[in-house]
């Protein structure tokens, strides 16, 4: 466990340790490049840093990096670091007017993009208050300068610029309900984190081999990495998260993170392609039948029995083995974090035997708030409450954390808000839950996103949407219905999953025939919820929600204030067919 207390002493520690192991390959369309190592990784840091403290950037600075993960990503992120400045990861993908209020909110001293024509784009008020310009790639610009020049500076890396008390990372609320606000860390804060997440992972070890996907822009990703830094794991760095499939192969990682929609689509895929006919159809399900008495004979801490073993076997050889494949020959186990996870998608994982260990936490706290580890499972939560936290549950059902972990507050131009804690200083996370016997933790839903009916009864969205993507065709569902007589969905069926409608991959309206397939699909995965909160109307839309359009935050959340306002019309004439039609009969629009 590091003994360090800033990040710039966790790479220290770590380059003095395995200077010449691997810490970073980059895999982008090319493929997997030459690997990085601790020691050069270092040296690029400390070029950087160098050049930035040359120009006076240091404690009280904001670097601002928007840009797409890449090794090029983190390189300036340590750099500022090890200047002493505090770090903001900034989506690039934000609509133009998000990303302005999000640079005004920052006000950094130092903007970081992609390339120099990516910065020229971004907002102007924002680029004429900044004191430096760099492009991770590509040669520099007017006023720009590029991050090539920067690392070749020959310098040494001085850990001792920034201390544990300091500013060192911004990232940001999620945004489901309004404008993303930037949460400040202390470099004390991301340690303890740390120290937290590894002792939680004993199994990976030096040398290990990760994933790095997501967005760097988002927490969830950022903490890995600088657990791998204390480790001394690899991280194979893939710069489009839809390469991340092609990238297994040369990763063959012994740890994957990902988000549940990753997941669902993984099972979307392997089960499109193992049902594609009658008889694989048969052997699928009896296949995942036999892995799913082992995760329930090791759930239960008991052997199978001789024949169970012996069709165990022939199982893996015939169809689990193929379906596992893809991922490598060292993968451990997965960790999803960001939503709660389907129960029959953790148990669909469980019989491949590869464990889906959920993970809980708020942006608002730099330590997971909770966690399940190999070591204490309970799948269908998300774990026990993660040391230094201390976790109580309101009246209500919502969450409240508090510990050394809790963010000091949001940053706005410059200016800390310290955090509105309880009277015994407590976070309100806004997220319901339960809590068993033995302090596991079950998620319910957003406080915010319950809603009561004009009858006067409530709504909980989050279990009625997860039986809504299990539907053929179903890609993405809200509930509302916040003050009328019934509750309705908007669902997205995309081009791929509109296959499961019996129909090949296309745009556009939905025919006849796969409008009644899907209106006949959602009635199955509804059959047992109850009857007030059973949609009684179906909004469709073949428009899939992106971070552009702003129906979706940067870590994949939707953001349902937004969908329900951009279909407010469709909506409108959806509840109006509502009223004058036939009653108990689903009405099924599309827009």
């Amino acid at each position: 466990m590091t003994v360090a207390e800033t990040i710039p002493q966790l790479l220290a520690d770590r380059v003095s340790r395995s200077p010449d192991m691997p810490a970073f390959v980059g895999f982008a369309e090319r493929g997997a490049m030459a690997p990085l190592t601790w020691r050069a990784f270092a040296a690029e840091v400390a070029g950087v840093a160098s050049v930035l403290a040359r120009r006076g950037i240091g404690r009280g600075d904001r670097v601002a990096i928007v840009a797409p993960t890449s090794i090029e990503w983190e390189v300036a992120q340590h750099g500022a670091l090890a200047a002493g400045a505090c770090v903001a990861g900034v989506d690039p993908y934000y609509p133009d007017a998000q990303l302005a209020d999000v640079l005004d909110s920052v006000a950094p001293t130092v903007i970081v993009g992609a390339d120099a024509a990516s910065i020229t784009r971004m907002p102007a008020t924002a680029l004429d208050a900044a004191r430096m310009l760099i492009a991770l790639r590509g040669p520099a610009a007017q006023g720009v300068m590029a991050l090539g020049t920067l690392v070749d500076e020959p310098a040494a890396l001085d850990a001792k610029r920034a201390r544990p008390d300091d500013l060192a990372l911004l990232t940001f609320s999620s945004g489901t309900t309004g404008q993303p606000k930037p949460i400040a860390y202390s470099h004390g804060q991301v340690i303890t984190a740390v120290r937290s997440i590894v002792e939680a992972f004993p199994q990976i070890d030096e040398g290990a081999r990760l994933v790095g996907w997501l967005p760097l822009a988002n927490l969830f990703q950022r903490m890995i990495d600088f657990c791998a830094i204390d480790r001394g794991a690899v991280t194979y760095v893939v710069e489009d998260p839809r390469d991340v499939m092609k990238a297994l192969p040369a990763a063959n990682p012994d740890l994957l993170i990902g988000v549940p929609r990753f997941f669902e689509k993984v099972h979307a895929g392997v089960r499109d392609r193992l049902e594609s006919g009658g008889a694989a159809r048969l052997v699928a399900g009896w296949a995942v039948r036999q892995g799913a008495k082992r995760a329930q004979a090791a759930a239960a801490g008991r052997k199978l029995a001789a024949a169970d073993r012996a069709l165990l076997a022939f199982a893996e050889r015939l169809v689990l083995s193929r379906v596992k494949a893809p991922f490598g020959t060292r993968l451990r186990f997965f960790v999803s974090g960001s939503a709660p996870m389907p129960r029959w998608l953790l148990e669909w994982f469980d019989a491949l035997g590869l464990p889906v260990l959920e993970a809980y936490g708020v942006s608002e706290n730099i330590v997971p708030v909770a966690i399940n580890t190999l070591a204490g499972r309970r799948p269908g939560s998300v774990g026990r409450p993660l040391p230094p936290n201390e976790v109580r549950l309101a009246p209500d059902g919502e969450v409240l954390v508090r510990g050394s972990g809790v963010f000091q507050g949001y940053l706005d131009r410059g200016v800390l808000t310290p955090a509105a804690l309880t009277a015994d200083g407590f976070w309100p996370t806004g997220d319901c839950a339960t809590r068993d016997e033995d302090g596991y933790l079950s998620l319910s839903g957003r406080k915010a996103d319950l809603f009561k009916l004009s009858t006067g009864r409530w709504v909980v969205p989050a279990p009625i949407e997860e039986r809504l993507r299990r539907a053929p065709g179903v890609d993405q569902a809200v509930v509302l219905g916040a003050g009328r007589k019934v509750p309705v969905a908007i669902v997205l069926v995309s081009p791929e999953t509109r296959v499961r409608l019996g129909a090949p991959a296309a745009e556009g309206a939905l025919s006849p025939d796969e409008e009644i397939a899907l209106g006949r699909g959602i009635e199955r995965a509804l059959r047992d919820v109850a009857a007030h909160e059973r949609p009684a109307g179906i909004l469709v839309t073949t428009s899939p929600f992106s971070v552009a359009g702003g129906e979706i935050t940067t870590n994949l959340k939707v953001r349902r204030r937004a969908v329900e306002a951009k279909h407010e019309t469709a909506l409108a004439r959806l509840f109006a067919a509502l009223e004058h039609g036939e009653p108990g009969a689903m009405v099924v629009h599309q827009t």
